[in-house]
């Protein structure tokens, strides 16, 4: 059997051979330019060195958090203690970097924890002193309080 192309046929034909000559041309001279373009900046640059690969030092960082349940823990003086002296030192644990606040009804001490340790020295007036200890950590806060006994003079 054979086939016979019409006019119509032959047309669309000798226009999809042309289509793909064109196209196939376009290509490959424009690969060719990139090419020619690639090699001209390679060689205008050529003493410089490529950087695809540098080498990375890494350093590792080390960061010690404190522990998020460690309790403010006041180690002296005993909570109920008499004394006939002006001032105390109220001592204690908390975490390392925790602003503590002492007050009393007179007066106000603020600390900032350099370690896991801190000591203030805090002024007592006769008779009942009521000290509020409060630690303050990012978003948490923990407190207690103390009483203390001044005797008079």
């Amino acid at each position: 059997m054979i086939l016979r192309l019409s006019i119509i046929d032959k047309v669309i034909f000798k226009s999809m051979k042309r289509e793909t000559l064109i196209a196939t041309t376009l290509g490959v001279t424009t690969g060719i330019i990139i090419a020619i373009l690639i090699i001209f900046n390679t060689q205008k640059n050529g003493n410089q060195q490529l950087n695809t690969f540098r080498s990375i030092i890494v350093t590792p960082q080390i960061t010690f958090e404190p522990k998020k349940n460690e309790p403010l823990l006041i180690t002296g003086p005993k909570n109920g203690a008499t004394t006939s002296d002006n001032e105390i030192t109220i001592t204690g644990k908390a975490p390392r970097g925790s602003l503590i606040v002492f007050q009393s009804a007179t007066n106000e001490v603020v600390e900032k924890t350099k370690s896991s340790q801190f000591s203030a020295s805090f002024k007592l007036e006769p008779g009942e002193n009521v000290i509020r200890v409060v630690q303050y950590l990012g978003k948490t806060t923990e407190s207690r309080e103390l009483t203390i006994y001044k005797l008079s003079d």
